[in-house]
């Protein structure tokens, strides 16, 4: 096995390179020995010459361990917020699951890459899309072509959306908010499962995108669609259709991304002010109902009806609402403490949700916790042992609640329901289901689920391989 050479300094590269319109970072393993890929150093020369036509700054490490590259990646959150985008490429030997081998024979997932780039981790560069380039096995499996009509004519590349426009690092405004795990695209040269190939020239897709990103003045997933096209193109010779390759993106770019600087035609202007649809300051703007003070409407149209008094609220630390009220038919005492909010209106509306679910839960006779016993945990509710008296003829007495399914049983209920319930249960966010590009009729969902992704099985519906991915995602949660 080849020695790792330790990395440079992204500073070092930033000093010599100041008015770059980017960064790219290129990462090129060869191995040595039985393992030893000779096309790698072919393809980081080749990006470097990309990037370098596009006036982005490269940095380009060859044979790069793992510890190597995790102390290259915590530099990311220095980097100047004035960049127009942020690059990452990777050509090397991979495993399924999305797992990158280093030169060291040490693996590192490629959400633990991508972690590294997002704005909860590096706010400073948060506003700023950030491109994966990914040539890697992601398995072992490999194509077999499938013989089909030609109809429809030729593979078209897609034309540019011209209504987005480029922010270059938030410097047109003070602030701006983005989802902490948003404004990337990771573009993989195959599918979940499968090899990638190389040839005398180095990567089979990597040659094809470097091709494209240099002469396209198009978005890059625009860009990428091209690539697919080329490739679609090249397996119709025979000597390629036993060496299939299905380009796999996964995008969650905030707003087209144009790395040709002759693009900027296509980006229309720049924002010079907030949009007017905007929420003013101190208002939620989740579009959910139960977000813009649905509850506590509704906790202050049951103290109009008598159903409660004595309502009382206090914050503690950085806005937790702890919410407190007495119900009068029985005279028990409530408590309900919201999660830990940025400001008092949403620790309010937190905590009062949690008082009208529960209360709609007792009026129907449903419990929702067992009686207190001691002080309660952060972020829990608690009520007075309950009197039987109270769990009949108060089905209308909070308006009409939520519709409920029929009870169920756990084992026959629906895999995507039973992930929704242990996400609520456990206070995670809601999963997420992705749809993989898949070469046949066939899909594949990828769900996520507070950070981790799971993998379902190949369906001819969609609907069942949601199912599946959810069945996955619970065998390894529960």
């Amino acid at each position: 096995m080849a020695n790792c050479v330790p990395p440079g300094t992204i500073s070092e590269v930033l000093l010599q390179n100041p008015s770059k319109r980017g960064l790219a970072i290129i990462i090129t393993n060869d191995y040595g020995g039985a393992a030893a890929l000779a096309g790698t150093r072919k393809d980081g020369a080749r990006m470097q010459r990309v990037f370098d036509g596009l006036q982005i700054a490269t940095l380009w490490k060859e044979n790069v361990s793992g510890d190597d590259l995790r102390r290259l990646l915590r530099e990311i959150p220095t980097l100047p917020r004035t960049y127009e985008s942020i690059s990452f490429v990777y050509s090397g030997h991979g495993s399924e699951g999305d797992v990158l081998c280093m030169q060291d024979g040490s693996k590192m997932h490629m959400q633990e890459i991508v972690n590294a780039f997002l704005p909860r981790r590096a706010p400073n560069v948060g506003n700023i899309p950030k491109l994966f380039f990914i040539d890697a096995c992601r398995g072992s499996e490999t194509f077999q072509p499938v013989v089909v009509p030609r109809t429809g004519g030729n593979v078209q590349v897609d034309r540019p959306q011209r209504s987005g426009t480029r922010d270059r690092g938030a410097t047109d405004m003070r602030t701006v908010f983005v989802p902490p795990e948003g404004n990337t695209i990771i573009a993989y040269s195959n599918i979940s499962r499968n090899r990638a190939l190389e040839g005398k020239e180095g990567g089979v897709w990597m040659k094809a995108l470097a091709k494209r990103m240099a002469e396209s003045k198009e978005s890059i997933e625009n860009v990428l669609t091209g690539v697919r096209s080329d490739l679609q193109h090249m397996y119709q010779d025979p000597n390629w259709r036993g060496h299939m390759q299905l380009p796999e993106t996964i995008s969650h770019l905030l707003r087209p991304v144009y790395l040709h600087p002759d693009g900027a035609a296509l980006r229309g202007n720049p924002v010079q002010q907030q949009p007017a649809n905007v929420s003013p300051p101190g208002t939620l703007t989740q579009r959910d109902e139960r977000h813009r003070g649905h509850y506590k409407g509704r906790l202050l149209h049951l103290q109009q009806k008598n159903i409660i008094t004595d309502v009382t609220e206090r914050y503690e630390k950085s806005f937790v609402c702890v919410l407190t009220f007495v119900k009068c038919s029985d005279r028990r005492r409530y408590e309900f403490r919201s999660e830990e909010f940025s400001g008092k209106q949403e620790a309010k509306e937190s905590a009062a949700r949690r008082a009208v679910l529960s209360l709609d839960l007792e009026a129907r006779g449903v419990t929702n916790s067992p009686p207190r016993q001691q002080a309660p945990p952060r972020n829990a509710h608690s009520v007075s042992p309950p009197q039987p008296s109270c769990q009949q003829g108060k089905a209308n007495a909070t308006g009409p609640p939520p519709a409920a399914p029929a009870p169920v049983s756990p084992a026959n209920k629906d895999p995507k329901s039973r992930l929704k319930e242990y996400c609520e249960k456990n206070r995670l966010p809601q999963p997420v289901y992705e749809v993989v590009e898949c070469g046949d009729a066939r899909h594949q969902v990828r769900v996520k689920v507070s950070g981790k992704s799971f993998y379902g099985e190949l369906k001819t519906a969609k609907k069942e391989a949601e199912k599946s991915a959810a069945q996955k995602a619970l065998a390894k949660l529960l």
